[in-house]
């Protein structure tokens, strides 16, 4: 079976996943990705990520065109990268986000497309990378700091600061497009297709594990660096699992599946996808 490339779904996971993102008031794209040697807006690569942060509701806001407050304080912002690992029959794509100080804050899981025009491929690789950031439930919290020096005494500015609904930001990004190079105009009148992997997909999931499948197997977790080894009863190993900022959230890697292991409702299940179909398995897992 061919490698496959997991789409972290975050739906019921741990609150510190959802959060991560929650302290970046702005997300700020580049118009040029190291990834494509400088290339302004390559293939609409650039206006495409600001859309999808935009329809999930994020602030976001070219490098070039920074407001007056994250002009002011960088640190409010989580600055996007995209790196591309592509090999002959595939292209892969992965949405990283950097703090203020270049440390990474959040890498969504690696997408990939087997599309041979590049254009194509590259959106649905980003899109597909995208669909871990979809599920984070994003909504931003100020630093105590934050919160103190947004009072103010002047009744005009503090007018200024009045917030609009969530659902107020996401309909103008809906409308409103920036232009920075003429490549752009294409979404003024064509707007990217909505991914296809959306929340109705999710709950028609399978479920591996539980009625119509294998019995529910149980492994030991050997420590390992950066993680754990799960060998079978007759000590052969099965599963690789890695680390993440989340105690209860796995990485996961074996010789035919790449996925996630997480903990949910005290029970343990293993996401992957085979042949374009999101399998989750439960299983029985004793930490050493």
């Amino acid at each position: 079976m061919n490698k496959l490339i997991i789409l972290l779904i975050f739906l019921g996971l741990t609150g510190s996943v959802k959060g991560q993102l929650n302290s970046f008031k702005y997300i700020v794209v580049p118009k040029k990705f190291d990834a494509f040697k400088g290339n302004e807006n390559h293939h609409q690569t650039s206006t495409l990520i600001k859309y999808l942060f935009s329809e999930e509701g994020f602030n976001v806001v070219y490098e070039d065109a920074l407001p007056e407050e994250l002009a002011n304080q960088k640190c409010l912002g989580a600055y996007v990268d995209l790196e591309k690992n592509s090999k002959l029959l595939s292209t892969k794509m992965t949405i990283v986000l950097n703090d203020c100080y270049g440390v990474n804050a959040f890498r969504a899981l690696e997408g990939s497309s087997r599309e041979k025009d590049y254009k194509k491929a590259y959106h649905e690789a980003i899109r597909k990378s995208f669909v871990s950031i979809a599920q984070l439930d994003y909504e931003y919290q100020a630093a105590e700091e934050e919160v103190e020096q947004a009072i103010t005494v002047s009744f005009e500015k503090d007018i200024k600061k009045v917030d609009t609904t969530r659902q107020n930001q996401v309909a103008a990004a809906g409308v409103v497009v920036e232009i920075a190079t003429p490549e752009e105009r294409y979404y003024e009148d064509k707007r990217p297709v909505p991914s296809e992997y959306s929340i109705e997909k999710e709950k028609s999931v399978t479920i591996t594990g539980t009625e119509n499948a294998e019995p529910m197997r149980s492994y030991l977790a050997r420590p390992m660096e950066n993680g754990y080894e799960l060998v079978d009863s007759e000590s052969k190993l099965w599963l690789n699992l890695y680390a993440t900022s989340s105690p209860d959230v796995f990485l996961a890697k074996n010789e035919k599946e790449n996925g996630m292991v997480y903990k949910r409702d005290s029970k343990w299940f293993f996401e992957y996808y085979e042949k374009s179909e999101l399998k989750v398995q439960e299983l029985n897992i004793s930490f050493q």
